[in-house]
């Protein structure tokens, strides 16, 4: 009977011992989660605390190869909880599709190249622009001179219709007064035919002498004439003329 009971009280102290040994292996799990868990979640798990624990576990008979392990445990999850962080962190990472690198590849190169040609076609607009200015210019200045030109041109024209008017006017002046001279002439004729044809009519003995003194000499006679009585002695001036149409015996007296 007490060797049954000191039996099972020895089984009591073994099942006792073993659930003691059994809690702290639970409690380093605990542990050891929640530092997986602070550590991914960016806290570190203080190193001094494990000490106690190691402590308080190795003076309860646990002996010292439970505290390795749980070390060595910890430890292991210590430096695999960065490699568990990294490799969650490609799991979480989204794939890209090469194409769709290609792609937004192609759109920043074509984006520069667009901006290129847009620098390169602002350039030659601005010089297009410029040419166009001076072509303006150009024409401006051309159309100026044209305008100049034909303005001269004009000036010149109606210079020549008022010469040619003037002209037209003088000769149509001297053509009248040519006229009017020739017809003064005519009358003048008319005239000395009318006398000499009375004359002649009404003393017909007196027309000879009449004719004599109506006769004038020749330009070259005159000047001999002239000559002649300033070299020899002084000419008396002539007799009184009879008038015409008088009588001879008036005419003696």
């Amino acid at each position: 009977m007490a060797a049954h009971v000191a039996g099972e009280q020895r089984l009591r102290v073994g099942v006792a011992g073993e659930e003691l040994l059994a809690r702290p292996d639970e409690r380093r799990v605990r542990r050891d989660r929640a530092v997986v868990h602070a550590t991914s979640a960016g806290a570190r798990w203080p190193v001094e605390r494990s000490a106690p624990c190691r402590g308080r576990y190795h003076g309860r008979g646990a002996g010292p190869r439970p505290v390795r392990a749980a070390h060595a445990a910890r430890t292991s999850r210590h430096t695999a909880a960065p490699d568990a962080r990294a490799r969650s962190a490609r799991e979480d990472a989204v794939p890209i599709d090469p194409a769709i690198v290609a792609i937004v590849a192609f759109a920043l190169v074509g984006l520069g190249v667009g901006v290129l040609l847009g620098r390169r076609s602002s350039e030659g607009a601005a010089r297009a622009r410029a040419l166009e200015t001076e072509l303006d210019v150009e024409r401006s200045a051309r159309a100026r001179a044209l305008e100049e030109k034909r303005a001269a041109l004009e000036e010149l024209e109606r210079a020549r219709a008022d010469a040619e008017a003037y002209r037209v006017r003088v000769v149509d002046h001297f053509y009248g007064s040519s006229e009017q001279l020739r017809a003064l002439a005519v009358q003048y004729r008319a005239l000395y035919d009318h006398l000499a044809s009375g004359a002649q009519a009404l003393c017909p003995e007196s027309v000879p002498a009449l004719r004599e003194r109506l006769e004038v000499p020749a330009l070259g006679e005159r000047a001999e004439t002239r000559a002649a009585a300033a070299d020899g002695p002084v000419a008396e001036p002539p007799a009184a003329e009879p008038p015409v149409g008088a009588k001879p015996d008036e005419a003696a007296a």
